[in-house]
């Protein structure tokens, strides 16, 4: 068991992007696989955000000690994910990162605000706002490090988690035929600049 190949999957976008249904209802991972989202951690151990994320972090580390695989959700609105990402690459994971985003920022905050009318957790409009511009700017970040970045548009409804662009070791190996503006502007300009 000392070679089984260990998994990092890291689910990435900003709030209202549809990560936690990708991850629930759509991804076909491990049954028993760790999964880190600090926003469960917080609603199921009552906790503040901070603690939330200290938690989080502090499973992340076991993980990587135990070379167990996990799922990792977050925003990547800093570089605290990209280290992540980073430091599960130097420990031998594979790593697979989703990056689910929509078609701007005030349909991100439509989504959350349509969440917390259902019972989910809030989110404040200008974290939303801050969150979209850096998250989307760091996609570029991902490209040489991840094995496979899979991104998703999640605007339709009709079409959920719309797999747009595969990139498989920061080769682009598949493309929709319709992109939207997000994505050619904060993804492919920058895959094919640098």
């Amino acid at each position: 068991m000392e070679n089984a190949r260990k998994y990092a999957y890291f689910i990435l976008g900003v709030n209202g992007g549809g990560k936690s249904t990708l991850r629930d209802y759509q991804l076909n991972i491990e049954k028993n696989i760790t999964v880190i989202d600090p926003d469960q951690i917080a609603k199921k151990f009552s906790l503040n955000s901070v603690s939330a994320g200290k938690k989080a972090i502090t499973l992340f580390r076991q993980c990587l000690a135990n070379k167990n695989s996990f799922l990792f959700e977050g925003t990547l609105s800093d570089l605290s994910m990209l280290k992540r990402i980073h430091c599960a690459k130097n420990h031998g994971y594979i790593i697979k990162a989703y990056f689910i985003g929509l078609d701007n920022c005030e349909l991100h905050k439509a989504r959350v605000a349509e969440r917390v009318l259902n019972g989910g957790h809030y989110i404040d409009p200008s974290d939303i706002e801050r969150r979209y511009f850096k998250s989307l700017s760091n996609i570029q970040c991902l490209f040489s490090v991840v094995d496979q970045l899979k991104v998703m548009d999640n605007t339709n409804v009709a079409k959920p988690h719309d797999l747009v662009l595969l990139i498989i070791r920061n080769k682009l190996v598949k493309q929709a035929k319709n992109i939207p503006n997000w994505v050619t502007e904060y993804v492919i300009k920058p895959f094919k600049n640098q």
